[in-house]
């Protein structure tokens, strides 16, 4: 019965995923080749999806700059800057974006969620191994945006690598509204049972442990899930789940 329950929820997430993306794909694609910000824009979605994030980066870039007002592509340069593991760029541009428009939500590519402009601060700072700093960025992008369906999840997974499984289990509601914390809302349900059962995570994994559930694309190889590639055509993944496991 258990395992009916998990294939069907499994199948209706990967048919609201499906059903998103197709819609983000063809909107991108009426703009691929318009000389405009928005046609830079949409080169950069699909570059996006397709895990070319150093040319998405580029393209959000080149949106950014025709239009200085042009927040969505400000915003997802930032997300495509940390997939392709330009973390300090990163960070100089979540910094900025974050002063100018605390209170900007940016829409996923493959769902109805956001995440604010302090969450993607929140994000560039653990890359950036400041999982204190992280932490106050999430906090405010808490009471900031109610809509922000990330930084939940994001101040629970940190606040278990950091050794404070209490405050985390505190944020299990809230965790379990996004399908992208599924595994870390169910190890948080066991944790409302007894601290002891939650898993010790290594502050050197922050990195690995925001990129299996980062904004975008995880991809499944064999099952596990990780993170796309680091750059297309290289077969090496920036974060494989079992980096992340208890006593790994």
């Amino acid at each position: 019965m258990a395992r009916r329950t998990q294939t069907s929820s499994d199948a209706e997430l990967a048919t609201s995923l499906s059903k998103h993306l197709t819609q983000t794909l063809q909107e991108a694609s009426k703009g691929l080749n318009e000389d405009s910000p928005q046609g830079a824009l949409a080169r950069g979605i699909v570059f996006q999806l397709a895990g070319y994030y150093i040319e998405a980066a580029e393209s959000y870039a080149a949106a950014a700059a025709y239009n200085g007002d042009m927040k969505e592509a400000s915003a997802r340069h930032i997300v495509a800057q940390l997939k392709a593991r330009q973390f300090d760029k990163g960070l100089s541009h979540a910094m900025t974006f974050a002063a100018q428009d605390p209170d900007y939500e940016l829409k996923e590519l493959t769902s109805n969620q956001v995440a604010s402009a302090m969450t993607l601060l929140g994000d560039a700072l653990a890359h950036n191994d400041r999982p204190t700093d992280a932490i106050e960025a999430y906090k405010a992008a808490r009471t900031a945006s109610k809509r922000d369906a990330f930084a939940a999840g994001r101040l629970a997974q940190l606040y278990l690598a950091t050794g404070e499984p209490k405050k985390a289990v505190e944020l299990t509601k809230d965790v379990a509204a996004n399908p992208r914390f599924r595994s870390l809302s169910r190890v948080l349900s066991l944790g409302t049972r007894s601290a002891a059962l939650l898993p010790a995570f290594q502050r050197g994994s922050l990195s690995s442990l925001i990129a299996v559930s980062d904004h975008g694309r995880p991809l499944f190889v064999d099952g596990t899930p990780r993170s796309a590639s680091l750059t297309w055509g290289n077969d090496q993944w920036c974060a494989d789940a079992t980096e992340v496991s208890s006593g790994q």
